[in-house]
């Protein structure tokens, strides 16, 4: 790991450092008066600020079988730690079981992950705080931290250089950046993954009789994967175990009914992929909620089942 400091007026001048060297970058930016990810064309275009929500950079329209093996462009992706650690979690799922995802390693070894770290709060819905935190230890390429008028950087990939207005900084840096979070860390309530879930729990049809299956939720999460295929021209999109199309076979959906529907999201994030990988498929971004229009809280879900509090 390599650190250094580099003023907040220079990050554009950074970023346009690294398309020199031949990366595209994609940060957050205003396009059609709303701010959103997209391609930069110029430093000056980036905005150190979270869009509403997360551009993931691993979805969309996919063809199956795209035969063509060469590489994608090396393309540098400022993200917020939550999105991060969200392709973190994609990364085992689609690269270290039994079955690689061939179309996801092939756009996943093109990109680098350029971290953000929260020091100012997204949203009063996020808890990171109980799960990664606004900033991270791993999984990135670079991250940058304001530490007050500077970004406290860590470089931690010999691809990524630093540039000669970039003045090289110590580990006694690591402290501070850390302490530069705190504000996030003290305006979040502190949520408990100590919890069971219930299987016929009465929330699971209260829940349903809320969710109107928009699908907003699996759609904004930087977690969530699963997609639909489309037979007729053999390509694939992201889709939501909400609907009721969803695993669509010959018999229907074997989940007919929402609740059903509903108790397969949450045990899935909540329990069975913790079960398998060690770790909740969750972020704390808190993103779903916000995106819910009937205010649907993973985390009253997490706190009703806690063991720590006695609930049921």
């Amino acid at each position: 790991m390599r650190y250094y400091l580099l003023r907040r007026e220079d990050l554009p001048r950074y970023v346009d450092f690294l398309m020199k060297l031949g990366f595209r970058v994609i940060a957050p930016k205003v396009e059609g008066g709303a701010l959103v990810y997209g391609y930069l064309s110029k430093g000056e275009e980036f905005v150190d600020a979270v869009p509403t929500f997360f551009a993931k950079p691993f979805m969309g329209k996919e063809s199956i079988f795209d035969l063509n093996s060469s590489s994608l462009p090396p393309t540098i992706y400022f993200t917020r730690s939550c999105e991060a650690a969200g392709v973190g979690m994609l990364d085992d799922v689609r690269l270290k079981g039994p079955f690689v995802d061939a179309i996801y390693m092939k756009k996943r070894k093109s990109i680098k992950l350029a971290n953000l770290a929260c020091t100012r709060s997204c949203s009063p819905k996020a808890f990171c705080g109980s799960l990664q935190g606004p900033r991270l230890e791993s999984g990135f390429s670079m991250q940058l931290t304001d530490v007050g008028g500077d970004y406290f950087v860590e470089l931690n990939d010999d691809e990524l250089p630093a540039a000669d207005f970039m003045r090289p900084a110590g580990a006694e840096l690591l402290g501070k950046a850390r302490e530069a979070v705190r504000g996030v860390l003290s305006e979040q309530a502190k949520v408990s993954l100590d919890y069971e879930l219930k299987w016929n729990d009465a929330i699971w049809n209260e829940l349903a009789g809320k969710c109107i299956e928009c699908g907003a939720c699996t759609l904004a999460c930087p977690t969530c994967f699963c997609y639909s295929v489309d037979y007729r021209d053999w390509s694939r999109q992201e889709d939501s175990c909400l609907w009721a199309g969803f695993t669509r076979m010959a018999g229907g959906n074997p989940r007919q009914s929402l609740e059903a529907r509903l108790k397969q999201r949450f045990y899935h994030k909540l329990e069975y992929h913790r079960d398998r990988y060690g770790y909740i498929l969750c972020t704390g971004c808190g993103r779903c909620t916000m995106a819910c229009p009937v205010d649907i809280d993973i985390r009253s879900i997490m706190t009703r089942f806690s063991r720590v509090s006695g609930s049921d």
